[in-house]
């Protein structure tokens, strides 16, 4: 254990070292994808109150099956994704709380401090410590960080955000593939006259446009293409010497083209004529 924590403690110090001397934009750009990340979700969020459901109770199974499609997996995937940028977000605020203090002080940065101005870390520990006293067991200060940061690992930056969950953003072409069923089947229950098709109308009609149910119904198709704008913009301002961050972000980039290229190739067929 002790080994391991060691090991993601080094990690840690080298990625410490390369944030602090960062160009001020990248942390714009990593606010940007951080706040259109929690507006997609509370997006998602909405449609789910506004229409999935009541739905239940007046649609059939399979007419939400094809109405919605895999849309629920999507927002639940992005939970996680928004809960990981948010983690990201803090250590960067807490590094430069830390770089100001130890600007202040003239000292320089130290890991151990530096991740005591992290919320979830100071929590992490203060229940690693209560264990380690029930047992009877005391660890100074470094062993205590190491046996935290076995158990507390998180992606330490955007780059590795998307690294770890792109794999998971294959369910997108499942909905892509659906969602000229979803706006036909849309477009039959505004011309039904079935009783419970017309209650279904008078969930949408009133509303204005951001909360009509095309509005939410389209957001998917946009959102990986909007990822490879703001990564784009990201790298374009990360320092030069920072390589395993374009790495991740490279791969990304490269992986998320041809999901995006599949996503354009699916609508397509399903535009022709």
């Amino acid at each position: 254990v002790e080994a391991s924590g060691s090991r993601v403690r080094n990690a840690l110090s080298s990625v410490v070292q390369s944030l602090s001397s960062e160009n001020p934009k990248v942390s714009i750009v990593e606010s940007e994808i951080l706040e259109t990340e929690l507006q997609y979700v509370d997006f998602l969020a909405k449609l789910k109150e506004l229409y999935i459901a009541p739905a239940k109770g007046l649609l059939t199974s399979e007419e939400r099956k094809i109405l919605f499609g895999n849309i629920e997996d999507i927002h639940q995937l992005h939970i996680h994704i928004s809960h990981d940028l948010k983690k990201s977000s803090d250590l960067g605020l807490a590094l430069e709380k830390h770089k100001r203090e130890a600007k202040d002080s003239k000292r320089g940065i130290n890991v151990e401090e530096y991740l005591d101005y992290y919320p979830c870390f100071r929590e992490a520990k203060k229940v690693v410590s209560v264990v380690l006293n029930i047992e009877g067991k005391r660890v100074d200060t470094k062993n205590l960080t190491n046996l935290v940061l076995t158990y507390f690992i998180c992606p330490v930056n955007i780059s590795e955000v998307f690294k770890k969950y792109l794999h998971i953003m294959r369910i997108y072409q499942q909905y892509v593939g659906n969602y000229e069923r979803s706006m036909n089947l849309l477009g039959r229950i505004f011309k039904s006259t079935k009783s419970a098709h017309k209650s279904f109308r008078k969930l949408i009609v009133p509303l204005p446009t951001q909360e009509r149910i095309e509005f939410f119904l389209v957001l998917p198709l946009s959102r990986l293409p909007r990822y490879t704008l703001l990564l784009k913009d990201l790298r374009k301002h990360l320092n030069p010497g920072d390589t395993d961050r374009i790495s991740d972000i490279d791969q990304t980039l490269k992986a998320l083209k041809v999901q995006c290229r599949g996503i354009q190739d699916t609508l397509r067929r399903n535009c022709a004529p």
